[in-house]
């Protein structure tokens, strides 16, 4: 009885464990490299470069409880997100980002 106890318990602790990875990947689902300022002289250029795949984007700021303080970073840093695009010039809006440990 109890190694049926204890196999229903390791079983239901790596269900758990499962669930948790799938509940990050939904908040994070983006993996990106932001790559430091955008130092262009463009009518667009201004804030931050990010590359997500092969795209370039910008952004101008990051959620005050990411923990990432963009003006002290060492670029480049790997970072998973969830993000909209703004419609203009490849803008990002940034929803949810942390570093990607």
């Amino acid at each position: 009885m109890r190694i049926l106890l204890s196999i229903c318990l390791v079983a239901a602790l790596l269900s758990l464990a499962g669930c948790f990875q799938k509940t990050e990947e939904a908040a994070y689902p983006v993996r990106g490299t932001i790559q430091g300022r955008d130092l262009g002289y463009c009518m667009c250029c201004d804030g931050y470069l990010i590359q997500i795949d092969s795209t370039v984007y910008r952004f101008q700021s990051v959620p005050e409880n990411s923990g990432i303080q963009l003006e002290k970073e060492t670029y480049p840093l790997e970072v998973k997100l969830a993000y909209t695009e703004t419609g203009s010039c490849r803008h990002i809006l940034i929803k949810r980002i942390k570093r990607n440990q």
